[in-house]
């Protein structure tokens, strides 16, 4: 359990149980609030950026050094995995080995989250509340090295691996709130329902060579360098987005406290459960689709998320 939901949780069963709860916020009140926040691993793509990649749809050729046999020596071949992304923890490894140079990793994404909601407290302890959100990347998802391609010792060829993410979502929420010291303090909980659309932007950019496909021929070294020519492929430029719209259910917990009458200052947890199956996506480089294995990308979106938030509520009218 998170430590604001643990926190929520434990002030209002003291509140009920120690009766501090009070007639003090008794009236039905209309307040407006903002709030700026952190959506935690945006997308959850955390795991595909440091950790895990993405499969290409082909594996890697490795030439080894020839070995003698019957006739002329014949270059040995050796087919290794390939991935259409690299994680950072693969390139922290071939960095070390001289292989990659100028590593620069930004980490799972963290996007930051602008809130605006109106609530309506009534029978004492119960609110219904509407909001607003917006979310878009603030840090991480960017990924770039280089490389030498010509074999020279010179690495000059660039790599770059750039996420982006945008999301808006509408959350309905109801729930309990519990006022404490006389409403100086309140302790809250809703469930409900939301709508989110978003998703994220891919842009990957690798120089000619980087990545192998699968010749026509079963064999594609079968016709010597000719072959391992055709099976390279050529620099990628590609820009991708992947988007989807879907209602899901959401919760919110947190506390506030009053600065000032009619003026108070909370911080909250709010996790929207929306996720939506992208649509087939055209790639708009040839490569791309070569070393994808489709010329179209399919992919979960995830307008929903996690966000931790700190804000202002206003109540505006007292009924």
């Amino acid at each position: 359990m998170h430590p604001v939901l643990r926190f929520g949780a434990a002030v209002a069963v003291t509140a009920g149980l120690c009766g501090i709860g009070g007639p003090a916020q008794a009236e039905d009140r209309f307040s407006v609030g903002f709030g700026f926040g952190y959506k935690i691993d945006a997308n959850r793509l955390g795991e595909t950026i440091t950790t895990d990649g993405l499969d290409a749809a082909a594996p890697r050729i490795q030439i080894l050094p020839a070995f003698e046999a019957v006739g002329d020596p014949v270059p040995e071949i050796a087919f290794v995995d390939q991935s259409v992304i690299t994680s950072e923890n693969t390139l922290v490894v071939l960095e070390d080995a001289g292989q990659i140079k100028d590593l620069e990793q930004g980490g799972a994404m963290v996007a930051f989250d602008i809130a605006l909601n109106v609530r309506y407290d009534f029978l004492d302890v119960l609110f219904a509340r509407i909001g607003f959100n917006y979310s878009f990347r603030g840090i991480g998802g960017e990924t770039s090295w280089k490389s030498d391609q010509d074999g020279d010792g010179v690495f000059t060829d660039e790599h770059l691996q750039k996420w982006d993410y945008q999301a808006i979502g509408i959350p309905l929420y109801v729930g309990v709130n519990v006022p404490v010291m006389e409403g100086k303090f309140n302790a809250y909980a809703g469930v409900g329902v939301a709508w989110a659309s978003g998703g994220f932007t891919l842009e990957l950019k690798a120089p000619d060579g980087w990545y192998y496909v699968a010749a026509n021929d079963p064999n594609p070294f079968s016709a010597g360098e000719d072959g391992l020519e055709a099976a390279k492929v050529g620099a990628v430029n590609e820009k991708a987005s992947i988007e989807g719209s879907a209602f899901g259910l959401g919760y919110i917990v947190g506390v506030d406290g009053e600065v000032v009458p009619d003026l108070n200052v909370f911080v909250e947890a709010e996790t929207q459960y929306v996720a939506k199956m992208s649509e087939a996506v055209a790639f708009s480089d040839e490569n791309s689709g070569r070393i994808f294995g489709s010329p179209k990308l399919a992919y979960p979106a995830i307008p929903g998320g996690q966000v931790i938030r700190l804000g202002i509520k206003y109540t505006f009218l007292t009924l």
